[in-house]
């Protein structure tokens, strides 16, 4: 009886042990579990905060960028605006030194005077006529893409209105 008791005692013992070890490796295993949680958890926090810190920086470069582009196209129209300026400021066109009529009539004494000047890719005919007087010149210009242009005193006319008032 004794050892039947001594028995029982070491089997209750050991189930105690046993318990024991078993809520001993619970305890381990819900700390574990928990302790991969918080990990886990700071892990995310990590991640979603370098995550905003780079869409930060990208809207960051992005801001940069587009102020850059409207400063480069606000600072090319500027430059564009003064040069229209200075080119509207500008003289027209030097119109050379004016010739006199006395030397006008000079040159071109004969009633019509016929002049061809072969420019780099283009043929210039200056038609000049004196009638009484009065001193107009026509210009017939010819390129070489074969465009042909007519002009009565350095004003724009017709390739008829040209024949008809120089073939007189």
């Amino acid at each position: 009886m004794i050892e039947e008791e001594r028995r029982k005692a070491d089997e209750i013992a050991h189930q105690t042990e046993v318990e024991r070890q078993r809520n001993e490796a619970k305890r381990i295993s819900e700390e574990e579990t928990k302790q991969r949680e918080e990990a886990r958890k700071i892990e995310q926090e990590r991640i979603s905060i370098e995550t905003e810190r780079v869409r930060l920086k990208e809207e960051q470069i992005r801001k940069q960028l587009l102020e850059e582009r409207k400063r480069r196209e606000d600072e090319l129209k500027r430059e564009a605006n003064i040069r229209k300026l200075k080119a509207m400021n500008q003289p027209v066109v030097d119109k050379g030194t004016p010739i006199t009529a006395e030397d006008l009539a000079e040159t071109y004494g004969s009633e019509r005077t016929v002049e061809k000047v072969q420019l780099h890719k283009i043929l210039l005919t200056r038609t000049v006529t004196n009638v009484d007087g009065v001193i107009t010149f026509y210009a017939r210009v010819e390129h070489d893409n074969g465009s042909t242009y007519h002009f009565k005193n350095g004003e724009f006319i017709t390739a008829w209105q040209y024949r008809e008032e120089t073939n007189k």
